[in-house]
């Protein structure tokens, strides 16, 4: 889209406008305009901004109900502030293009803030590398070290706000039962109401409570609610399937379906256990597969459970998510290195700066006490593709005016002024993106993810705008000395030659 549609769509503007312009028309006459209340370009902005903000922490802070007259005076001035700086706006960009400066005031070429910010902001990064890279490298490291305190989030239902009804219902239930969790032994054969599989489930179920009375507290099974139902009607033991199915016939709706499938292909054996860590949960199902390990022929036996889910999930975030910072490291480096043709010293400073903000963004997680989550152990792979979009936009410019024979701080200088304001602009449409998910009050690991991936591009711009441009020109000033100190020059082809300096003889003084 950027490549066809949106280059197609700005050179059809400005053919059309070049046709306006060439055309031998009388000039239109305008009218001074009456004296209209404005609020001027930049206060306007600020006031529209400001407006919009405002808005979204009303609807995010409160509940929307326009019967509250807190929420509705809230409503009403954020939009009276929308609308006015969207008219003063209006009028302002009216004027301009009619070329009429505003009643009482001179003409004057107004300077965007971001332009001025970035024409304050060039020359002092240039300056102050040796500043800007240890504070940058020390946070990195600090934010690594905090790292292995960070805590990891594997209980599911805690991904869902604690405050909806049917969680604190749930939490009522846990409460009552003595927070209990449970293992699954699950069985599957052609039909696990054969009568041999049965006595083996039963068989498995005795050992369990005989030998693991310290670890799990209880079971249950279709084999042990089967003794139960013949017992309460004073039957008979079956000697065959259909004999089973019967007797099954009579047990609840909701208790059949928990212990055994409608079309009696899997069974289900459930084995309580109280509050275990991820370790005592894994040797747990060590011990139930070595139990089932003798199962009769035709059957497969597998273990599960939340329990177990939740101690694969943790081991799974916590070697996982570095596995994948990695590979996406890894990919973006090789494209990088085609992207410059192997020059492995470009390559660096632009993914540098990138890779320490995961130490930042760690450092943030840790004093903001945000949890490892599926979304958030993604951010160190999400962030380096986005943030090395930014340092390459810069390098890019700044290797242009390079070329042009500027050198190394007044070539970055005029990258940060020329780029700087799209390189903004394209973080806030990230950051504007990510921040819908600050909508999702009832599920907190999207409101999580939506604020790490908030902060990691605010660090990215600040990374690309302040830390890469302070390392290119430290590396290049330090590399053109060099050169120069071995009498060596680049020529505008890029290459480097040696200069031959003749030898003058000095007489000696009388």
């Amino acid at each position: 889209l950027s490549i066809f549609v949106l280059l197609a769509a700005l050179y059809r503007r400005d053919r059309l406008v070049d046709a306006k312009k060439t055309e031998a028309k009388e000039p239109k006459r305008i009218l001074k305009p009456r004296n209209k209340f404005t609020l001027g370009p930049e206060v306007a902005s600020a006031v529209l901004t400001l407006g919009l903000v405002g808005l979204g922490i009303v609807f995010i802070a409160t509940e929307p109900s326009f019967t509250n007259i807190g929420f509705a005076i809230g409503i009403g001035i954020t939009v009276f502030a929308i609308l006015a700086s969207t008219i003063s706006l209006g009028i302002e960009l009216h004027r301009e293009r009619l070329g009429i400066m505003a009643p009482g005031k001179e003409a004057q070429k107004r300077r965007h803030v971001v332009d001025s910010a970035l024409n304050r902001l060039g020359p002092w990064v240039v300056k102050h590398p040796l500043i800007i890279i240890p504070i940058a490298l020390t946070l990195t490291v600090a934010g690594l070290v905090s790292d292995n305190y960070i805590q990891t989030e594997t209980d599911q239902l805690k991904f869902i706000s604690q405050d909806l009804t049917v969680i604190e219902n749930l939490q009522a239930v846990e409460e009552v039962a003595g927070n209990l969790a449970s293992l699954n032994v699950m069985v599957e054969a052609e039909d696990v109401t054969d009568p041999e599989i049965l006595d083996w489930m039963l068989q498995l179920e005795d050992r369990i409570n005989e030998e693991q009375l310290d670890l799990i507290t209880g079971t249950q099974s279709v084999g042990s609610a089967l003794q139960q139902v013949i017992a309460a009607i004073g039957g008979e033991t079956p000697q065959t399937a259909e004999e089973v199915k019967n007797y099954l016939g009579v047990l609840p709706s909701q208790i059949k379906s928990n212990l055994i499938t409608e079309d009696y292909t899997a069974a289900n054996i459930i084995a309580t256990i109280g509050d275990m860590s991820g370790e005592q949960v894994r040797e747990t199902k060590e011990i139930l597969e070595s139990y089932a390990s003798d199962h009769p022929e035709g059957v497969e036996v597998a273990i599960t459970g939340m329990p177990l889910m939740s101690a694969e999930l943790l081991n799974s975030l916590g070697g996982g998510r570095v596995q994948m910072t990695l590979i996406g490291f890894g990919f973006i480096v090789g494209g990088l290195l085609l992207l410059f043709r192997f020059n492995f010293l470009k390559v660096a400073m632009a993914v540098l700066p990138i890779a320490l903000i995961i130490g930042w963004s760690s450092g943030i997680m840790f004093l903001a006490g945000i949890k490892y989550t599926p979304a958030t152990a993604t951010m160190g792979a999400l962030i380096i593709g986005i943030g090395v979009e930014f340092t390459i936009l810069l390098m890019m410019r700044y290797y242009e005016e390079r070329d042009k024979g500027e050198g190394p701080a007044e070539a970055m200088i005029t990258a940060i002024k020329r780029i700087g304001r799209a390189i903004i602009a394209s973080g806030l449409t990230v950051i504007g993106g990510f921040g819908a998910l600050l909508i999702a009050q009832n599920f907190p690991i999207l409101c999580d993810f939506g604020i790490v991936t908030i902060v990691n591009v605010l660090f990215a711009l600040v990374s690309t705008l302040i830390v890469l441009p302070a390392l290119i020109v430290w590396i290049d000033s330090w590399r053109e000395k060099r050169r120069l100190a071995r009498g060596e020059i680049v020529t505008e082809d890029n290459r480097i030659k040696k200069l031959t300096i003749p030898r003058i003889r000095l007489k000696k003084s009388a």
